[in-house]
C-alpha cells in the first residue's frame, strides 16, 4: 500500500495549517499526536478516509498512490 506523502504540500494548504496554528485552533497536544502518526509512516488507503486528532482532522480521498 502506498504511503501518505508529507513533502511538497501545496502553498495554500501549508498556509491553512499555519493559520490554524496561529489562531490556536490546533493545540500542541494534538499536533504532537500528528507527529507520532506521521513517524509511523501510515499507509494511504484507497477511497475516502480521515484521521481525527481531537482539535483537527485530516481528510482525503486517495486512489492508489495518487491523491485526488
Amino acid at each position: 500500500m502506498p504511503k501518505i506523502q508529507w513533502t511538497n504540500l501545496p502553498p495554500a494548504l501549508r498556509q491553512h495549517l499555519f493559520d490554524r496554528l496561529e489562531e490556536r485552533k490546533i493545540n500542541a497536544e494534538d499536533l504532537y499526536k500528528l507527529k507520532l502518526w506521521r513517524d509511523s509512516e501510515p499507509d494511504a488507503p484507497d477511497g475516502l478516509s480521515y484521521k481525527d486528532f481531537g482539535s483537527f482532522k485530516i481528510c482525503g480521498f486517495w486512489r492508489g498512490a495518487q491523491e485526488l
